[in-house]
């Protein structure tokens, strides 16, 4: 198996201490994550936005 972008992100994020920096990370993980579930889904769904403005 090999290594994906999002078990990087999720390894960065049990070890960050920084609220902000982490907040940062769970963001670019979603991120991730939705790219590669519209990329399993046939790449024809949109990406949704979030609405907080972070």
């Amino acid at each position: 198996m090999t290594d994906t972008p999002w078990k990087h992100l999720c390894e960065a994020i049990m070890k960050e201490q920084d609220p902000q920096k982490l907040l940062a990370l769970v963001d670019e993980l979603n991120r991730e994550l939705e790219q590669q579930t519209n990329l399993l889904r046939g790449g024809d769904a949109p990406t949704r936005q979030s609405g907080m403005g972070v």
